[in-house]
């Protein structure tokens, strides 16, 4: 569908599946503070939704390559990933752009590590916490990484988001920001929700 908007006012979109559960405090905490957009998905109620079970039917799961990514790292994201955070400031086609993707579920720390390195992946230190990164070959344009903070929560984005949202949860401060309320209100609600200040279409 489209959506064209007048004004540059918050638009709020959500699709309500289940029974509700807010969106987790410690992933809230890892948003920028100018974030222009937030969304968020509860994956275990939302798969077995209508939504949820479109999303799986066009998910490649048959694919070699996402099969022998699964194999490598032990990780199967339609399995393992209980509640993802998106967030980004809607700098595009800038320097200044940062998004951030921030998730619970249970990670094979290891397994993933070890499989990212076979592909040329390389583990870089920020303040105790380790950093995984794309191998010389396969770097975007814009350098990218994830972290895992524990077997059960991780991040990733462009590497200045990665390493802010590091320090923002070493910090334990409270979770900043214009759209933050209005994301903790929706998603006490819904499983499937997400706000903006910027006009989308």
């Amino acid at each position: 569908f489209m959506i064209k908007l007048r004004n540059f006012g918050t638009l709020i979109l959500a699709l309500q599946v289940t029974a509700f559960a807010a969106v987790d405090p410690g992933l809230l905490r890892l948003v920028m503070p100018d974030a222009k957009v937030i969304a968020g998905l509860q994956v275990r109620e939302t798969k077995n939704s209508m939504f949820g079970q479109y999303v799986l039917s066009h998910m490649q799961v048959e694919d070699a390559g996402f099969k022998k990514f699964i194999a490598q790292t032990g990780f199967d994201p339609r399995r393992d990933v209980t509640e993802i955070l998106m967030a980004s400031n809607w700098e595009q086609s800038t320097p200044q752009s940062r998004w951030l993707v921030a998730a619970r579920g249970s990670f094979n720390l290891a397994q993933i590590t070890a499989g990212a390195k076979t592909y040329g992946g390389t583990v870089t230190d920020f303040q105790g916490v380790g950093i995984l990164t794309y191998s010389e070959e396969a770097k975007p344009e814009v350098e990218s990484g994830i972290a895992f903070f524990d077997s059960s929560s991780a991040v990733m984005g462009d590497l200045a988001s990665v390493k802010a949202a590091i320090q923002r949860k070493q910090s334990n401060a409270a979770p900043t920001g214009d759209l933050l309320g209005k994301a903790r209100d929706l998603s006490a609600k819904n499983d499937f929700w997400f706000v903006t200040t910027v006009p989308i279409s």
